[in-house]
């Protein structure tokens, strides 16, 4: 009897543990949840206060302080945050006050890398010159940048797509390359793909200048244009096919055709790879793959011959292909 009674008290205690924790847990959340929804309701009153003439004045005080007090980052991220619930109050807030935060940016350019980067998205994320279409403003954005920080650089022309300017992007992208600035081609394609104007007025500019253009920018546009669907195959394979065209844009040419595969452009890997014409293996590794979507004999034959190759990405390709026209045969 003494024994269940121990086991009895003990569950209790357990349980009634567990039961503190969870309430201390459930009682945290509420008050985290409470506490963000009072700063939600302050921060909302306050972008109210601002558009009435009367709250005018200190809002322009405070957007002033910012450079000095270096708080723009939070501002920055309960914005974000806001905007997610109300987007149409932070727009008739930026509406009126664009302008004053567009004159921060030569306080900006001496201030710090961090703060530079922090302005810069804030640009972005909230369409800072879009209404406007300032071209010195763009300019000041781009003299923002610098070769130390590829992230202000993806901040600068994240920034500038927001502004809708086809100009602006692609004097960005020259003076990315006459300084010889380096970012990741997939950030700046990333960045191009927040353009907020005619993104066929964008796409015609940047085709038009692509030679001007270093090889990260020029690889960044080719993986636009694979987002737009198969109506630059031929111009692909062309570029494809131009061996005085740099590797790196080739393969992206060739990554263009996986997606939107054309007999041409098989035929021209088939005799490409059985002429021994091409000697960049990651050229020829990719152009197996778009064989698989044309299971001739002779492309099968091809890869037969391939699937034991030195180099394994060849033959884990050839293999991959071949199985693919098999499971295309079983259909």
């Amino acid at each position: 009897m003494g024994t269940v009674i121990f086991v009895i008290l003990v569950l209790y205690m357990a349980f009634s543990v567990i039961l503190a924790v969870f309430n201390l847990y459930y009682l945290r959340q509420m008050e985290r949840q409470s506490r963000r929804q009072m700063d939600t309701d302050k921060f909302r009153q306050r972008l109210l206060d601002a558009l009435e003439p009367a709250g005018e004045k200190a809002e322009r005080r405070r957007i002033r302080w910012y450079v000095r007090a270096g708080s723009l980052g939070r501002f920055k991220e309960e914005m974000r945050s806001f905007r997610k619930e109300n987007p149409a109050l932070a727009d008739a807030y930026f509406k009126k006050y664009a302008v004053d935060y567009m004159r921060l940016l030569p306080a900006i350019r001496e201030a710090e890398l961090t703060e530079r980067t922090i302005y810069a998205r804030f640009v972005a994320e909230n369409g800072i010159n879009r209404a406007y279409k300032s071209e010195a403003f763009a300019r000041g954005m781009i003299d923002l940048m610098d070769r130390s920080s590829m992230f202000l650089i993806q901040g600068v022309l994240c920034a500038l797509a927001s502004m809708g300017m086809p100009d602006a992007v692609d004097e960005t992208f020259k003076v990315i390359t006459e300084r010889g600035y380096y970012c990741y081609s997939k950030n700046i394609a990333a960045a191009l793909m927040k353009f907020s104007g005619s993104f066929e007025e964008l796409l015609a500019v940047l085709i038009r200048y692509r030679h001007t253009y270093s090889v990260e920018i020029q690889c960044a546009i080719l993986q636009v244009l694979r987002r737009q669907g198969s109506v630059y195959a031929d111009e692909m394979l062309a570029l494809l096919k131009d061996e005085s065209e740099d590797t790196e844009v080739r393969i992206e040419a060739l990554r263009y055709l996986l997606r939107y595969p054309i007999r041409p452009a098989a035929d021209y890997i088939a005799s490409m790879i059985s002429g021994r014409k091409e000697t960049n293996w990651v050229i020829v590794a990719l152009g197996l793959r778009l064989l698989a979507d044309f299971p001739d004999p002779e492309n099968r034959a091809l890869l037969e011959g391939l699937a034991d190759d030195p180099i394994w990405y060849v033959r884990q390709n050839a293999a991959a292909s071949l199985e693919k026209m098999k499971k295309g045969a079983r259909k």
